[in-house]
């Protein structure tokens, strides 16, 4: 008998808060079990608060979560589409062989020029001629650069030039 009657008081209590917190009356047996107070509806409300996250809203925010990283998913496939983007693979060749041209115009640059420069005592002369070999190396490499890129301008998109 007592038994029954501490159901029966469960099974109010469980719809009153179930009413309150907008659940089951099951899903308040389940966060009672978990530790909710069932003092008060707002010491209930409280335990929730800080202490599950509601289903709705993990749903929700599943969702909004999936929307957007299909939305930029999209806007990626659209750019690389354009040309605007390459895989990062091929970002890395380019960057590699850059380098690699760079460095190998730097790299001669001294010998070029030590002969010239070694009979030269004016600075102002000296300056230009430094000048125009700078000049002439940043030319190259623009036009290295541009040769690295492939003729169709990468996946899906086409040449700048």
């Amino acid at each position: 008998m007592k038994r029954r009657k501490a159901r029966k008081r469960g099974a109010s209590i469980n719809a009153k808060f179930a009413k309150a917190l907008k659940v089951t009356p099951q899903r308040i047996s389940q966060l009672v079990r978990l530790g909710m107070p069932t003092s008060s509806v707002r010491a209930a409300k409280a335990w929730l608060a800080k202490n599950v996250q509601r289903r709705t809203g993990a749903v929700g925010n599943a969702t909004q979560l999936l929307r957007a990283a299909q939305a930029s998913l999209a806007e990626l496939q659209v750019a690389q589409r354009r040309g605007e983007l390459m895989p990062f693979v091929d970002v890395q060749r380019f960057a590699s062989e850059a380098v690699v041209a760079v460095t190998t115009q730097l790299e001669g640059l001294p010998g070029r020029l030590a002969g010239t420069l070694a009979g030269m005592t004016d600075p102002a002369k000296i300056g230009i001629l430094l000048r125009d070999e700078i000049r002439r190396i940043r030319a190259g490499m623009a036009q290295a650069l541009r040769n690295l890129v492939p003729p169709d301008g990468g996946p899906g998109g086409t040449a700048a030039d």
